[in-house]
């Protein structure tokens, strides 16, 4: 809603991401959202979605609006579409996570010893607090 896509557009609009990574694109509201504020520097997003059915409406809304070039679906889990990406060469200078959030810490885990972060790469994490991602936060608070 209006406060994540507050932070996320803040973030956006203050590194000016080329192409961002999401996990769990649901519908698309917030993979559209950026792919709108980034389309005038010609930044890209990726989002991961595991329900066919909602990937499916997601691509069909950026075919509708025009943005089908801005933004993509990867269908499937993390674990699955992750190295589709690898595999294409993907790197992100921002990743914004909105999955669930006990899959946040392996998922980062995950992009940081592949090495598809780049330097300076910003990582944006709904609900962190509720229902919480303790093992996230120490993460990233503290490096471990």
């Amino acid at each position: 809603g209006g406060e994540k896509a507050a932070v996320v557009e803040t973030a956006i609009a203050a590194r000016r991401p080329s192409h961002v990574l999401e996990y769990g694109a649901y519908v698309g509201y917030t993979s559209i959202r950026m792919a709108l504020q980034m389309k005038a520097w010609g930044g890209r997003v990726v989002s991961f979605e595991m329900d066919p059915m909602h990937a499916c409406i997601v691509r069909n809304i950026l075919i509708l609006i025009g943005l089908e070039q801005q933004a993509v679906v990867q269908l499937g889990h993390s674990d699955d579409a992750l190295p589709i990406l690898r595999e294409k060469g993907a790197h992100f200078d921002m990743v914004f996570m909105d999955q669930r959030s006990t899959r946040f810490h392996s998922d980062l885990t995950t992009l940081e010893q592949k090495s598809m972060l780049l330097p300076g790469c910003v990582v944006v994490a709904d609900n962190v607090l509720k229902p919480g991602a303790p093992r996230w936060l120490w993460h990233v608070s503290t490096g471990a």
